[in-house]
């Protein structure tokens, strides 16, 4: 936990990251396509509550600056089993988004049923306003990110591209290391909620109200959504997948 991170490359992005929440609505990318118009939410959520991953501590740093938040959805990217890779998608509201944006690298370890404790302590609360990781046990990965000592397994990553979607940055990443040490099956979101204390419920909730509040308001700075057809494509200038 003495460890020094390090910072393996830094992104090129269009945008300066590291910016305070306040600031974050003045860099959504008004060239950016919305969704398809007139959208009933209630059609398409029931489909959207199965997107679900196991429950992962994405953890960061930046000159020597740490930090890790809850994500409920990771995907695997890569078919070629030796050459592993995956998808995140972190929203500019987070603390980890500054960090991961600047270092290009970050770590997903995955939680155990029983770290329930975790979860909330790493989920519920902004690194802005707490050291999150002051107290978990950790070493830092190849990437140079925490990799969290106590957990059902760990994926080490580092960026190899990035996709601007207006509230939030999707990463691709290589796999540089990796582990699994837990027995049982790892803490699946709907699991989560369903163990979680009535309190702490309503504390994601409130929490996630907010976050989906600031979404909103980032989105809407994109203009009224348009839908890509055949007849309205994205040009290759206005495709902001960025190295």
């Amino acid at each position: 936990m003495g460890e020094r991170c390090y910072t393996p490359r830094t992104l090129s992005f269009s945008r300066e990251p590291g910016l305070p929440v306040s600031d974050a609505s003045q860099h959504a990318d008004a060239s950016l396509p919305g969704t398809a118009p007139n959208i009933d939410p209630s059609r398409v959520a029931p489909m959207m509550r199965h997107l679900w991953s196991p429950v992962a501590a994405v953890t960061c740093c930046w000159e020597g600056r740490t930090n890790a938040q809850i994500a409920v959805t990771v995907n695997a990217a890569s078919v070629v089993p030796d050459r592993p890779r995956v998808v995140v998608q972190i929203y500019k509201v987070n603390h980890s988004w500054a960090l991961i944006h600047r270092s290009g690298a970050f770590a997903l370890n995955f939680l155990g049923p029983d770290q329930l404790d975790l979860l909330r302590s790493l989920g519920f609360q902004s690194g802005r306003d707490a050291a999150k990781l002051d107290g978990v046990p950790y070493r830092l990965g190849e990437s140079g990110s925490p990799i969290l000592e106590e957990c059902w397994g760990y994926l080490d990553c580092r960026v190899v591209n990035a996709m601007d979607g207006g509230d939030m940055t999707v990463y691709l990443a290589d796999v540089l290391a990796g582990d699994t040490t837990g027995e049982s099956q790892p803490l699946w979101w709907p699991d989560a909620r369903r163990r979680l204390p009535d309190a702490w419920n309503a504390e994601w909730d409130e929490k996630a109200a907010r976050q989906v509040e600031f979404s909103r308001q980032l989105l809407d700075k994109l203009g009224a959504p348009r839908q890509i057809g055949p007849d309205n494509r994205q040009s290759p200038a206005q495709d902001r997948t960025t190295p």
